[in-house]
């Protein structure tokens, strides 16, 4: 179980413009007790295969890196296509990853999108990731969470936290991108 005062980082990207081959822009917001505390950027490749070491080398660069105790993704993937790795980014920035999205997490079809969108050597990697059996899904305060262990450990009032950090990176890479925020996560 996360304490009281415990930070959190939540990773959004921008939205995909153009051809879809510009860089997208990457936002973390840190909260801690609904203050945020400090906010980083970097940049991903739609379809990409570089999200997961952003977010490590962005969480690992931070001053505020030794408080953070969970980092939020809205879903696996990034800017498109762009996979995150959670036991790889787990592994490089020792802390927990969950994922959060508003629909239930289908791999199936997610698969699909893989298959047709890159060849056969680049597909099977993503294709790893995204059929994980250790990924469990909950649903929690009206939204799918995901993580590689049990997130039902975090408790409801840290999922919240969690969703409000995530949903205030996504108005904030939104509002860079386009010039106004707007959407929900």
């Amino acid at each position: 179980m996360l304490k009281e005062g415990s930070r959190v980082a939540a990773f959004a990207t921008g939205p995909i413009r153009g051809s879809g081959y510009e860089k997208v822009i990457l936002v973390c917001v840190i909260e801690r007790d609904g203050i945020i505390e400090g906010i980083l950027s970097d940049f991903v490749r739609p379809g990409g295969s570089e999200a997961a070491k952003v977010i490590a080398r962005m969480v690992n660069r931070s001053r505020l890196k030794e408080q953070i105790r969970l980092i939020v993704t809205n879903g696996i993937a990034l800017a498109g296509l762009n996979l995150i790795d959670p036991e790889w980014v787990e592994k490089k920035t020792g802390k927990r990853l969950l994922m959060i999205t508003r629909k239930k997490p289908n791999a199936r079809r997610m698969a699909n999108a893989i298959r047709s969108a890159y060849i056969a050597s680049e597909a099977k990697e993503r294709l790893r990731i995204i059929q994980d059996k250790r990924l469990v899904v909950r649903k929690a305060e009206g939204f799918f969470v995901c993580g590689l262990a049990d997130p039902a450990d975090i408790g409801n009032e840290m999922t919240r936290k969690a969703v409000e950090t995530l949903r205030a990176a996504h108005l904030i890479a939104r509002g860079i991108s386009t010039g106004e925020s707007k959407g929900r996560i």
